[in-house]
């Protein structure tokens, strides 16, 4: 189990993060909700990048990014982290 200080400073972080990827941590709890997230913002973050559309491309990474953190994150610690 991961230091318990440390644990809380990741859940105080993942509570102040983009509104937006809160919203989407909370729509997409179930897994297939989370893969259907996931495989659409790595092809959309890959088009917007072949269209040189920086800012939103990383964006779309930032969502994969995090979905995957916090699944990850999940299942190391056994706990539902939806923040």
């Amino acid at each position: 189990m991961p230091d318990s200080g440390r644990l809380s400073s990741v859940r105080e972080d993942l509570r102040h993060r983009h509104w937006l990827l809160r919203l989407a941590r909370r729509v997409c709890r179930t897994p297939a909700a989370r893969r259907c997230a996931v495989t659409g913002a790595i092809g959309a973050g890959c088009l917007l990048h072949v269209l040189h559309a920086d800012r939103p491309s990383l964006a779309a990474f930032s969502l994969v990014w995090d979905l995957e953190y916090t699944r990850a994150l999940a299942e190391a610690t056994s706990a539902s982290l939806v923040f």
